[in-house]
């Protein structure tokens, strides 16, 4: 448990005192008391209520938001824990989270002229194909 169990009732939270103990709510490994603390500071502060919405609901929606801080590594250590959580258990995400990489990947590539050219004869046909559309 990450409160003795002779803590008071009315343990208030900070935002850093709410990111220190969400995995131990989220895992049941917390007191009643912290609980309480965590769910009171998350109703009023919208950036901690936030992150206790996504942790707690576990939303697929709601977690393609933190998407590209996730892949480039800039998503702070407690949201990609509970990010993390959310993945161990939705194979739906991970592949989502696999083609959303893959989509990176290939727009980088992309950019620097990485993907192969296409074919004279292939642009030629689609160029006449478009003309005789035009010509109708």
């Amino acid at each position: 448990m990450i409160d003795s169990p002779g803590n008071d009732d009315d343990l208030a939270l900070d935002c850093a005192g709410l990111h220190a103990r969400l995995l131990s709510v989220l895992n049941e490994e917390a007191t009643p008391a912290t609980v309480r603390a965590v769910e009171a500071h998350a109703a009023w502060c919208d950036e901690c209520g936030r992150l206790w919405k996504i942790a707690h609901e576990s939303s697929c929606r709601e977690l393609a938001d933190f998407l590209d801080d996730y892949v480039d590594g800039t998503l702070p250590a407690d949201q990609r824990a509970v990010f993390d959580r959310h993945m161990s258990v939705c194979p739906e995400c991970v592949a989502y989270l696999e083609s959303y990489r893959q989509t990176v990947a290939a727009a980088r590539d992309s950019a620097a002229g990485g993907l192969p050219s296409i074919p004279e004869r292939l642009r030629a046909a689609i160029l006449d194909s478009q003309r005789d559309d035009n010509r109708a």
